[in-house]
């Protein structure tokens, strides 16, 4: 991603999506139904929020749309949709939030223009609104539009102006108000007792001009979240054009903090055109990855065949079509990149430097289409089938590993921002042994191996009544299930707590909290720092080990505890790409298969008569084993530390 510095400002949270320059952008849209239609609004929330949009604003006009708001959210968060919902209100917004609680208690935000508030009641309405926000704990946008703006404000202004030796232009005028209702009415919310960090500020203008200046003037004045657009894009190409002219200028300068294209769609059109130019804008400009990016060729006289425009159509469309169940199932879809082009001049140059790229031949040149993956030729298609070939499972787009393009030129791809690039992502199933493995090599570790003989005495019985071998199973299941639930319960709060660690690429913090962790490990294993807790739990577990099978399930999950430190290595690698892929079966299934691999050996050693003989015994070769251990662990920790440098 571009590092564009931006400018600082206050976070707000709006349900589950933070804004702020801590933050990506955020992508946002806005229904055209009739609210108060549930079944078509509820449609065309699903179909934005599958598109990408990660807010969506609904009109609340009266007490019809009002009624109907609560039912439209349960019915989104039955269908899984979780994208928060905001209120648009003009003029009677106080009315209806008053009189509808429960549309007040539903909506994530509040739309608020100070423009159109009412006239002699401008201030006991907004303050109105703003008393609701407060009671419902929700955040409120300050939206002003040079079409509505407070006109009483306004022709004070303009009679100020006229006043002065050397008056301003209408139109620098008509800017200077528009900045102004925005900060006065944040003042006045701030003074009703709504929090410096509940306001989002906007102020539309339908020029793109006027949009630069009025945002720039905006954002030297106060460091409220910015929300970014044209009040009326238009249709087509010039809404498109307009709004991307204007937005890339602001946000190349760090300004904008939310953002949404108001493109007028053609009668029956598909209104989820304007998230998609949105993504595609902040996607452009290097600030967000959403979707792979597919680079064509325009085509010339060497390329008079149109096959290589409707194989590009067809494989962005086939991108389109995919994207949800890729954005669920494989973390870093979106960095990947596709190069479809039309002649030997450019193709294999291009090609080499995407993730998945093809050279098709041009006018009298050879029928045949070099397959580039990750800048090595991967095969040749021939035919006319080229499109259902890479449409193969072998082809596109398992066979990549979703990692960001390479730097142009340099004909290398680049590495995965957490150092996972070897993971079996493709094919989550074959890691599952992988983990095992890793889990049993872990149970070579002294954190776990002096353990196993006296853990195994204890699962068998002694020092109490002897157990039946049925009895000495049981007793093994319930140690090992405690354990594994105790690394499993972790995997699954990683996948559905995705942000809590797949946000490791992007923040610092994130890098700074995994490499300390990995360090205070390391000086475990080495002894430099005690970590008394899990050997008490462990030891008080083990004193009660023979009495019931509930004691022994609790000996197994501290137990688990007393690992952590060996186990660091393969936690940090799961967790990261779990966390990323926001895959809770995933995470806990995979930590479930770790801990079964760590406790192998026990198992072993419990039911099978002779093995404990047969293990070496606990020595010094324990201790080398320990410090190799805790010389990964450092080295881990170097990575995440120089990676925390990297992103700051």
């Amino acid at each position: 991603m571009t590092n564009i510095p931006r400018r600082t400002t206050i976070t707000t949270h709006i349900g589950n999506v933070s804004v702020g320059s801590c933050h990506p952008v955020v992508v946002q849209s806005m229904t055209n139904t009739d609210t108060a239609d549930v079944p078509g609004t509820v449609e065309q929330v699903s179909a934005l929020a599958e598109a990408g949009s990660e807010l969506v604003r609904v009109t609340v006009n009266n007490d019809a749309a009002a009624q109907a708001v609560p039912t439209i959210v349960e019915q989104l968060e039955d269908r899984g949709v979780s994208v928060p919902i905001i209120g648009d209100f003009h003029y009677n917004g106080h009315i209806l939030l008053t009189k509808f609680p429960d549309c007040a208690r539903a909506l994530a935000k509040y739309r608020i223009n100070p423009g159109n508030v009412g006239s002699k009641r401008r201030d006991e309405n907004f303050q109105a609104i703003i008393a609701v926000a407060l009671e419902h704990d929700k955040p409120v946008r300050i939206g002003v539009n040079w079409g509505s703006l407070d006109q009483d404000l306004l022709t004070r202004m303009m009679d100020q102006n006229a006043g002065l030796p050397q008056p301003k232009d209408a139109r620098d005028v008509m800017i200077d108000a528009m900045i102004e209702s925005a900060l006065r009415s944040a003042e006045l919310a701030e003074d009703s007792g709504l929090g410096h960090d509940r306001i989002v500020i906007s102020a539309k203008v339908s020029g793109v001009q006027d949009l630069i200046e009025v945002y720039r003037l905006l954002a030297a004045r106060c460091d409220y979240p910015l929300h970014l657009g044209l009040t009326e894009a238009g249709m087509g190409a010039k809404g498109v054009v307009a709004s991307t002219a204007g937005m890339s200028v602001l946000l190349q300068e760090g300004i904008g903090d939310t953002i949404r294209v108001s493109l007028t769609p053609a009668p029956g059109g598909d209104r989820t055109e304007e998230v998609r130019v949105a993504q595609q804008i902040l996607q452009s400009m290097g600030l967000r990855s959403f979707t792979p990016q597919v680079t064509a060729c325009p085509g010339c006289g060497r390329t008079t065949s149109s096959f290589f425009q409707e194989m590009a159509q067809d494989i962005e469309g086939y991108i389109r079509e995919k994207m949800p169940e890729w954005r669920r199932e494989r973390p870093g879809v979106a960095d990947m990149s596709v190069a479809v082009m039309g002649c030997v001049v450019n193709g294999p140059g291009e090609s080499k430097h995407a993730n998945l790229g093809i050279s098709l031949p041009g006018t009298a040149e050879e029928p045949k289409a070099p397959v580039y993956v990750d800048g090595a030729l991967h095969t040749t298609l021939k035919g006319d089938h080229i499109v259902a070939e890479l449409r193969k499972p072998t082809r596109l787009p398992t066979h990549c590993r979703f990692r960001p393009a390479s730097p142009q030129g340099t004909g290398q791809t680049a590495r995965s921002p957490v150092g996972l690039d070897a993971f079996p992502l493709d094919q989550p199933w074959a890691a599952l042994p992988v983990l095992f493995g890793a889990g049993v090599l872990t149970s070579l570790t002294p954190c776990i191996y002096p353990m196993i003989p006296i853990t195994a005495a204890i699962l068998g019985g002694a020092g109490s009544r002897e157990r039946s071998r049925w009895g000495t199973v049981l007793a093994t299941a319930s140690y090992v299930v405690g354990l594994a639930l105790v690394y499993a319960s972790l995997g699954l709060l990683a996948g559905l707590t995705g942000t809590l660690f797949g946000t490791v690429s992007a923040n610092p913090w994130a890098y700074f909290t995994m490499g300390t962790v990995l360090l205070l490990f390391g000086l475990v294993m080495l002894d430099v720092v005690p970590l008394p807790l899990p050997q008490r739990l462990l030891q008080w577990a083990s004193s009660r080990g023979g009495e019931s099978y509930g004691a022994l399930f609790l000996m197994g999950a501290t137990s688990g505890l007393v690992a952590a430190p060996c186990g660091a290595p393969a936690f940090a690698a799961v967790l990261i790409w779990v966390g990323g892929s926001q895959s809770a079966v995933w995470g806990f299934l995979y930590l479930f298969v770790f801990s079964l691999g760590m406790t192998a050996l026990l198992v072993a050693v419990g039911l099978l008569s002779g093995t404990a003989a047969a293990l070496p015994r606990a020595g010094s070769w324990t201790l080398w084993v320990k410090r190799g251990g805790a010389v990964v662990l450092f080295a881990m920790a170097g990575f995440y530390f120089i990676k925390m440098g990297q992103v700051l």
